[in-house]
């Protein structure tokens, strides 16, 4: 099945209407804080984020039996709005993020409202680009690609795929800072792209440098980084699809939970109950952590050390590849 198939097995796609008035017509909204002094305006903002929730719904999962050891430490994190998201969705992340850690005594601060990031998607392609990268690399229709061949092929995916993203993370990286750049958009991947999960979804993505330098030759993270190729040093980034978070979690606060856990050095887990399990956010029960991950929060400083998703994000490519077998 070619990928253009796959498209239109997608069926209609929502547009959004275009606006009666021109930009310059709608007045401009006004900023979180906006007017604060610069010295009240850090306590201001983070008030903004990250406090006002909801008292957490779920009761803790059974059978596991969370530390009761504290972090006690503070992170910092940077806002950036994608697609059509506002800022009230920003919230939503920063408060979800802050009520599950805050048992933990992590907690997190901004000194800056939440900004435009310029990208629509993280993962952006559409259908036509994926379908003509085989002929632009002179490889024949229903033939298997060389070996040289196919290693071209895995480049333009991920320098198609990836574009978007790279541009957005060099422009925060002039030079790399150590706090961490949450980027909250509608979805993570185009519906093109989103169609070769074939019901799967990347719900948040995390990168890190660190990660990069430190991950053995044979880790798939290692071919992670290179297939992004954002480079070796840049500000840790974590991109959320508040879309997808919404509708897939029992509890708001577990997927960017576990995506964050993710971004400051936990590893996946296969213990029900705990928060590293994956795809434990489909649990209705309230996962925790141990004091192995305790330990891990406390010694990685809030920077961004695993990347999820990269299972998924191999089989895109891989998939690519495969559409060019498959046609005529």
């Amino acid at each position: 099945m070619g990928l253009g198939h796959r498209a239109r097995l997608l069926g209609s796609v929502l547009l959004p209407f275009a606006l009666a008035c021109s930009s310059s017509d709608k007045p401009r909204a006004a900023l979180p804080c906006e007017g604060v002094s610069p010295e009240a305006a850090e306590a201001c903002l983070t008030e903004h984020y990250f406090r006002g929730y909801a008292a957490q719904p779920l009761a803790a999962c059974a059978n596991f039996v969370p530390t009761t050891r504290k972090v006690s430490g503070k992170k910092e994190i940077s806002f950036f709005l994608g697609g059509s998201t506002v800022d009230t969705s920003v919230r939503a992340e920063g408060q979800s993020l802050q009520r599950y850690f805050e048992p933990y005594e992590i907690t997190f601060f901004t000194r800056q409202a939440g900004s435009s990031s310029g990208l629509t998607y993280a993962l952006n392609a559409t259908t036509a680009q994926l379908n003509a990268l085989p002929a632009q690399l002179g490889i024949v229709a229903g033939q298997k690609p060389t070996a040289s061949q196919q290693s071209a092929l895995d480049k333009a995916t991920g320098d198609l795929l990836f574009a978007d993203l790279r541009a957005f993370i060099r422009s925060q990286s002039s030079p790399p800072r150590k706090s961490i750049n949450v980027v909250v958009i509608d979805q993570i991947a185009s519906p093109d792209v989103a169609a070769l999960f074939k019901g799967g979804v990347i719900a948040g993505l995390g990168l890190s440098p660190t990660l990069f330098k430190n991950v053995a030759a044979d880790d798939a993270s290692k071919d992670l980084f290179e297939l992004i190729g954002v480079g070796e040093d840049f500000t840790p980034t974590l991109f959320v699809g508040h879309e997808d978070v919404t509708r897939l979690a029992k509890s708001p606060d577990v997927i960017v939970a576990h995506e964050l856990g993710h971004a400051m050095g936990l590893q996946h887990t296969k213990e029900p109950g705990d928060l590293m399990t994956q795809f434990g956010a489909s649990n209705a029960c309230l996962p925790g952590l141990t004091d192995k991950e305790i330990d891990i929060l406390k010694s990685t400083g809030g920077l961004i050390e695993a990347s999820c998703g990269a299972d998924r994000l191999f089989a895109l490519r891989d998939s690519v590849a495969r559409a060019v077998l498959a046609r005529p």
